[in-house]
């Protein structure tokens, strides 16, 4: 493997063991809707900011990355997740008009389809599982990190309006209109393919 991209997958590996990520989208009947976000990431002790890009700890950044304007943004010092790092937790807010809006503004939502009364939201998850598994530093490397990760999934929950009805190929529902997911991180390294978390929100009138 190239040293330089070798080098690059370390450095993924080291920075995606040390974060936590929790979402909370809410669906009301008008297709309108708010998120709530909470993380908490490592940051660079010679620039202050994040050293995760797409989860930044400065208000402007996020907005200039996801396009959107937030309606709350607070950041605080927290607990330490790994002793190489100082660490930020950010919780932020923000509303949305329409459904359709959220098309490329949360973490891995690429595409949002609408098909008559029903939304299709599909989200990918990268992998950096495609190594040479003969080099044996990096493999220590890889084995050592995937410790790291056992314990530590990004959170979703996905609220919409109890009448409408929510299926996903991953993920459970504990009550109607209700969805959880928790993506374990060590898929990143076992799956050797993206995953793909699609769900289907269908319209369903007032009964």
């Amino acid at each position: 493997m190239n040293y330089f991209k070798k080098s690059f997958i370390v450095f993924f590996l080291v920075i995606f063991s040390c974060f936590e990520y929790s979402e909370t989208l809410i669906l009301y009947p008008n297709l309108s809707g708010r998120v709530q976000i909470e993380y908490k990431v490592p940051i660079s002790k010679q620039t202050g900011k994040s050293l995760i890009y797409f989860l930044p700890v400065i208000k402007s950044e996020y907005e200039k990355i996801y396009d959107i304007k937030l309606s709350n943004f607070m950041v605080q010092d927290t607990e330490a997740l790994s002793e190489n790092f100082i660490y930020k937790q950010v919780n932020l807010e923000y509303e949305f008009r329409y459904i359709m809006d959220l098309e490329k503004r949360l973490y891995g939502l690429e595409n949002i389809v609408r098909n008559k009364n029903e939304f299709h939201l599909y989200r990918t998850f990268p992998t950096a599982a495609n190594y040479n598994s003969q080099d044996q530093i990096f493999s220590w490397v890889y084995n050592f990190i995937y410790e790291k990760f056992a314990n530590r999934s990004l959170k979703f929950k996905i609220l919409v309006p109890t009448h409408f009805s929510i299926v996903s190929n991953l993920g459970n529902l504990p009550a109607p209109g209700v969805l959880n997911f928790h993506f374990p991180l060590e898929r990143t390294l076992d799956s050797k393919n993206p995953t793909t978390w699609y769900v289907t929100i269908t319209l369903n009138p007032i009964p």
